[in-house]
């Protein structure tokens, strides 16, 4: 008996053969196959037992010019979408869950500098991005869920009428050269953390 998940399956399968893949994305797709049968699947039982950031990886789609995947052309990024990104993620996440949601966050952080970048943040960010010499991530953190490499205590208090301060602390966060975050905070601890290039909007 046929299993119905067998034609969903295949169905997903004719209709991702049906996007137009360019000659650049099949040579990134070929490159990030072959890092991830070298390297990411080499590192996924260490990266998952001693619950570790997958540099080996994460450098070596750095150093094959990934760093600035969906940056856009203008930027000097490789000017790649969310396809190319998925496709990537999935080839990833077969060898290691772990290294494919680092390098979809980066580049989802990379996406949101690029969306509005001024001149200063496209050479302070931007170009490090481009050149595999910066890492950036998003902050989606909650104290007690296991996913908590920072921990906001933060309340928000209105000091008069008009103006309203939400004081906050934060643990380090020790992967990322780049954080996103979607609160303000009066300062960013950089204790633990590569302070050159945090980034606090």
């Amino acid at each position: 008996m046929r299993n119905p998940s067998d034609d969903v399956e295949a169905k997903l399968r004719e209709r991702a053969n049906t996007f137009p893949v360019s000659r650049d994305l099949a040579s990134i797709l070929a490159s990030v196959d072959a890092i991830a049968r070298e390297i990411v699947a080499v590192d996924a039982d260490a990266v998952d037992r001693d619950a570790r950031w997958p540099e080996r990886a994460i450098r070596a789609l750095q150093a094959a010019q990934l760093g600035g995947l969906v940056v856009p052309e203008v930027y000097g990024g490789r000017g790649q979408g969310l396809l190319a990104l998925v496709q990537i993620c999935e080839i990833l996440g077969k060898e290691c869950a772990s290294t494919a949601i680092c390098f979809g966050m980066h580049c989802v952080g990379a996406s949101v500098i690029a969306r509005n970048a001024n001149k200063y943040q496209q050479e302070r960010y931007l170009a490090p991005i481009n050149a595999g010499r910066h890492i950036t991530t998003l902050s989606f953190s909650e104290a007690g869920t296991g996913a908590h490499s920072i921990i906001h205590n933060a309340s928000s208090c209105l000091s008069d009428r008009t103006n309203s301060s939400l004081p906050g602390t934060r643990l380090s966060l020790q992967t990322a050269d780049t954080l996103i975050r979607t609160w303000c905070q009066p300062r960013l601890s950089t204790r633990n953390s590569r302070p050159a290039d945090s980034l606090a909007w």
